[in-house]
């Protein structure tokens, strides 16, 4: 049975990247007149391929390409770990709470910390790169402050 699984899977995947080949191939570009798409998404007929492979194993989170890129990554940086964090948001809050963790402080590793935290550069009153507070914290987050009770440096 596996192996019968296997064969088909290659099969999709072969199709899949031979349609993304054909479907999404180079055209050509006149200035003036081609349309520029606003994501600028760039990816190849494999990176296609790769994401049906995910799809099939219905792995809708951080699986075993994600743990490979991590263990990747963490070598050509010269890193023990690597961790993928899904937004700039989240990356945002993990380096805060981090930072502000008893550990950090009770080591001493870090003496210059904010005693806020701005998240999106706006004040929870809107203005831009304001020293305030945030209020809200980021949209779909509770408010770091809150959360971790920074001391002002």
């Amino acid at each position: 049975m596996a192996k019968r699984q296997n064969v088909e899977r290659s099969l999709i995947l072969d199709s899949i990247e031979a349609w993304a080949r054909e479907a999404h191939a180079p055209c050509s570009f006149d200035a003036g007149t081609s349309s520029v798409p606003a994501s600028g998404r760039v990816y190849e007929a494999e990176d296609v391929r790769l994401l049906a492979d995910a799809a099939l194993d219905f792995w809708l989170t951080a699986g075993r390409f994600n743990e490979a890129f991590e263990q990747r990554l963490a070598e050509f940086m010269g890193l023990k770990h690597a961790l993928m964090i899904n937004s700039g948001s989240s990356a945002l809050l993990a380096a805060f709470s981090a930072l502000t963790s008893s550990w950090v402080q009770e080591s001493g590793r870090t003496t210059r910390r904010r005693g806020y935290y701005r998240g999106d550069g706006f004040s929870c009153h809107g203005q831009p790169d304001s020293d305030l507070p945030v209020g809200p914290g980021l949209r779909g987050h509770a408010d770091p402050n809150l959360q971790h009770r920074p001391r002002p440096a």
